[in-house]
């Protein structure tokens, strides 16, 4: 910058703010994410005080920090990204990054929870610097910007990387112009009570729909509520008011497993006309209680006041999720799952590190602005937390895919093991009910049909034995749809396709 005479100096106000506008400007090219992909010094910032004379009103962090998609370029294929330089001279920049992380350290020295108010406000004072790429000082910028949803299916070939589109159209993600704050009592009405996530204690309650709008609507209020756990898909009013992306239809390993269901389902009522026999009843029985008892995590409604925060965490068994702002703003902070930070974050769950994983992956942070009419799409295991800076209504949603499916089995199993040994303050509401009956249909109904006598590639191979080496027939399961002779028939098949495979 030409006003940055020194650049040991420490860098004004002013050039703060030049900093933080300068955010549109941004790079949009997705990287290859490895553990090296993104090591950098631990750097940070704080603010100096107001100076005698003169107000101690903070100024409104949005005033001055954009979002990073706003006028950024496309990434088709097409496109031509510009090279940037960066605005601050890096020395400048770590500084006031190095002066920032310090003041969080100091804030967790305290003990008091992550979201309270003490927190927010330093938090929020800095947060647009917890950004590995905020001062253009690398050259490939970590999050994937593209315009639209028109070639999803070309933008999201690879998905390992988080995907920003600036608009829905072609996504297919759908929420209904209905869904606003004065319709949402009626559209709730089969919901007595809502999960309301009291931000500034991070304590859950439960509390009337009625009760909680009221507040919602309120201008101000003495906490900062988030609903984040209510899914909609068997609400009769609201299921219809929404629709998950077209990308999350075709390739979630549940919406496959009830496509596949639903056609055998049709391929047995047929010879049921013909024979009407009862074992054949009994099959259509049994497909209709599955496809009834399918999971459901892929329409939640979000509602959060604003200076909500949600800690750092990893999805449930490490769905990869998709996030669509209706009204106002969501701020995403994410560390790529590498096998180091994998590590780092299983051992935080078993509370055998004690420190913020916010300061531990200070360096890896990359921040991801959602604003209204916006969807951002971020893979599988990504560790992230998140900010509210405005009042939001939005709709998210959790899957799992067939590429993931190492990382699935890897993070549900720690979800059990915290579970299990009261860590964390894991419950059954933070566990991908159903996900082993889902993983034994997924095996039994499209995966053994699909290589059956085939050759397949190395990588589908690679997946074949992954679900061979932790699919364990179990006597009890959340969802018994197979009794543990039934799985124990299934595992044998998908051995015996196994040995087959490794010896063409």
């Amino acid at each position: 910058m030409s006003n940055c005479k020194n650049s040991n100096s420490e860098p004004t106000k002013r050039q703060l703010m030049d900093l933080a506008s300068g955010r549109t400007c941004r790079q949009a090219k997705i990287v290859n994410y490895n553990d090296n992909a993104m090591a950098r010094a631990p750097q940070k910032r704080k603010q100096d005080g107001p100076k005698e004379g003169t107000s101690s009103k903070k100024p409104a962090p949005l005033d001055r920090r954009p979002s990073v998609a706003s006028g950024a370029p496309s990434t088709s294929k097409d496109s031509k990204v510009p090279s940037r330089q960066p605005l601050l001279s890096e020395t400048a920049y770590n500084l006031q990054k190095t002066k920032y992380r310090r003041e969080i350290q100091n804030f967790n020295r305290t003990g008091k929870n992550m979201g309270c108010p003490e927190f927010m406000e330093v938090f929020e004072e800095g947060e647009f610097l917890l950004d590995s790429y905020g001062n253009y000082s690398k050259s490939e910028p970590a999050v994937k910007i593209v315009q639209d949803g028109t070639h999803y299916l070309r933008e999201l070939e690879s998905f390992d990387g988080p995907i920003l589109f600036k608009k829905s159209k072609g996504l297919g993600v759908e929420f209904s112009e209905e869904i606003n704050v004065e319709n949402l009592e009626k559209l709730l009405e089969d919901q007595k009570s809502l999960n309301v996530i009291c931000s500034f204690t991070q304590i859950t309650k439960a509390m009337p729909v009625k009760k909680f709008l009221e507040l919602f609507k309120k201008s101000s209020r003495n906490d900062a509520l988030n609903v984040i756990s209510l899914e909609v898909s068997k609400l009769k009013k609201l299921a219809k008011e929404i629709r998950a992306p077209k990308y999350v239809e075709s390739f979630g390993i549940v919406n496959q497993v009830k496509t596949a269901l639903e056609a055998e389902k049709q391929r047995q009522g047929r010879l049921y006309l013909e024979s009407g026999s009862s074992e054949i009843q009994k099959n259509l029985n049994f497909l209709e209680k599955v496809i009834s008892e399918l999971p459901t995590y892929q329409k939640f409604l979000v509602l959060s006041t604003k200076g909500s925060f949600t800690d750092a965490h990893i999805d449930l068994s490490a769905t990869a999720t998709f996030f669509h702002v209706k009204t106002g703003k969501k701020v995403f902070y994410i560390a790529p799952p590498t096998e180091k930070n994998l590590e780092i974050y299983e051992k935080r769950e078993k509370e055998e590190i004690k420190e913020w994983i916010g300061d531990i992956l200070w360096d890896q942070w990359i921040r991801v602005e959602i604003s209204a009419g916006q969807t951002a799409m971020i893979p599988s295991g990504w560790i992230h937390f998140v900010w509210t800076p405005e009042d939001t209504i939005a709709v998210s949603g959790s899957y799992l895919l067939e590429k993931y499916v190492p990382r699935h089995f890897r993070i549900t199993k720690l979800d059990e093991y915290c579970l299990q040994n009261q860590k964390s303050g894991i419950t059954m509401d933070h566990m991908f009910q159903g996900f082993h009956p889902v993983m034994w249909a997924y095996v039994k109904y499209i995966l053994l049909p699909d290589i059956a006598g085939r050759t397949v590639t190395p990588e589908k191979l690679k997946i074949v034995k992954i679900f061979a080496q932790n699919l364990e027939p179990r006597d009890k399961l959340d969802k018994q749809w197979f009794n543990k002779a039934e799985q124990s028939e299934i595992l044998k098949k998908l051995k015996s396709e196994v040995r087959r495979l490794q010896n063409q």
